[in-house]
């Protein structure tokens, strides 16, 4: 479940004189509690409103002349990157809509909206049914062409009822190849591919104003995905050379936020391309260093990416020994697990961890559990409860340079190594944690 909003946002008196209004109800009304409303901007997203959701689920966001026509987001929980959605304000019409995380924004009124989402609509529907007679066993050529020719009515008419609006641009860039002859599959996709950003202007400042442009290069690079590194490379090269005549402030916003969609979905491999080929420099040159240092250690700790190294300190009966965290060698695999003696969550799942493995091979997994720690009598007391894992005390806390190696921010958190070391899975919670070691 997403995150909902945990702090408090000061309502602030904001364009008193209503002219238009954008309106709305989020349902489940319990999983929704407030509503930031921001206007794009090619670089930058600037705060215009925020409104609490009523217990229906109802919101209102209201609108004075001077408010810029355009494109707005409605960023609905945390983190906002993630949760939000993007609404076109003509500055001529009131906006109103339903919202679900299943079915996204559904607009019940606004022209430009409506138009825009019923086009969307119509050409996923008849891009699926081309798909789908392609996968036919035998291929019916008229029918396919016959397809291919509704798809072309469907983007002339909205062309054509779109035109003076906002909405225009999107329609007109987000047209899709259509043959004029025949093509099998292969030939098809190719050309597809190679007509993708013909129709694209990256330096429309409507497009750049809105989620647009990063939605079509994510669904480039995931539609033309073939687990290939190369042909990943390759994908990436050529959405980069599409945003070379932008900006470089506009260039460093779009890889990033392209980055993060990335991220969020998984694209874990593709993303680190991004990083490594392209935005890491352009960061640099920007002297964003704060990006910087977060790219650089979302690839050092990329699956499939060999652990930081760190010294473990242990005890027996013979006294304390130290060796590298490579240099461990009892187990098949190690779940590294990051928590703290004052962390309530931590101390209510490392039994449960505990538990988990009692009935599994040691030989299997082994615990090695770093402690977050202001000072040492606390936590080393709590350490005999837990015998079995291997101990290592991070003084300093969050500024202790194991939990920096590893990004923490937050405990307990949680890596899964393998017998070399190498990170396989990162749990983002103990029960997924579970699933990995089950399966």
């Amino acid at each position: 479940m997403f995150r909902k909003f945990i702090f408090f946002i000061v309502i602030i008196p904001f364009l008193l004189n209503a002219q238009h209004t954008i309106k709305g109800t989020f349902s489940p009304p319990e999983d929704f509690t407030w509503a930031i409303l921001y206007k794009i901007t090619p670089n930058t997203m600037m705060y215009v409103a925020d409104t609490k959701i009523d217990k229906e689920g109802n919101f209102l966001f209201n609108l004075d002349s001077t408010a810029q026509k355009g494109v707005y987001k409605i960023v609905y929980a945390i983190p906002q990157e993630v949760y939000n959605f993007d609404v076109i304000y003509s500055g001529e019409e009131d906006i109103k809509l339903s919202f679900t995380m299943e079915e996204g924004a559904k607009f019940i009124a606004s022209e430009e909206n409506i138009l825009l989402n019923s086009y969307n609509s119509e050409i996923n529907n008849i891009l699926i049914s081309i798909f789908e007679e392609y996968k036919k066993p035998q291929l019916d050529k008229d029918a396919i062409m016959s397809l291919f020719e509704v798809q072309r009515t469907i983007q002339n008419t909205f062309e054509e009822a779109s035109k003076g609006k906002v909405s225009s641009a999107f329609i007109n860039a987000s047209k899709h190849y259509i043959p004029t002859n025949f093509e099998d599959i292969q030939t098809y996709l190719t050309n597809r591919k190679s007509h993708y950003f013909k129709p694209v202007n990256f330096n429309s400042v409507t497009l750049q104003e809105s989620s647009f442009l990063i939605n079509r290069s994510y669904l480039f690079l995931t539609e033309f995905n073939s687990n290939n590194p190369e042909t990943s490379k390759q994908n990436l090269q050529l959405v980069n050379k599409s945003i070379q005549e932008t900006d470089s402030a506009f260039q460093k916003s779009f890889l990033y936020f392209l980055w993060l969609d990335l991220m969020n979905t998984e694209e874990e491999i593709i993303a680190n391309y991004l990083a490594e080929d392209y935005l890491i420099t352009l960061a640099e040159k920007e002297g964003d260093t704060t990006m910087v240092e977060q790219l650089t250690l979302s690839v050092t700790l990329a699956n499939g990416a060999k652990a930081p190294n760190f010294l473990v300190k242990t005890e027996d009966n013979r006294g304390t020994f130290a060796q590298n965290l490579y240099d461990i060698d009892v187990s098949q695999n190690y779940i590294l697990v990051f928590w703290s003696s004052g962390c309530s969550h931590c101390l209510a799942e490392i039994p449960k961890l505990q538990n988990a493995l009692k009935d599994i091979d040691p030989k299997k997994y082994k615990v090695i559990a770093v402690g977050l720690e202001d000072e040492p009598y606390v936590w080393k007391n709590k350490t005999y409860d837990f015998p079995e894992f291997i101990h290592v005390l991070g003084l300093g806390k969050w500024e202790n340079e194991i939990g920096k190696k590893y990004g923490i921010s937050s405990t307990p958190t949680y890596f899964v190594l393998d017998q070399d070391k190498k990170i396989i899975s990162k749990p983002i919670d103990f029960e997924n944690l579970i699933k990995f070691i089950e399966n």
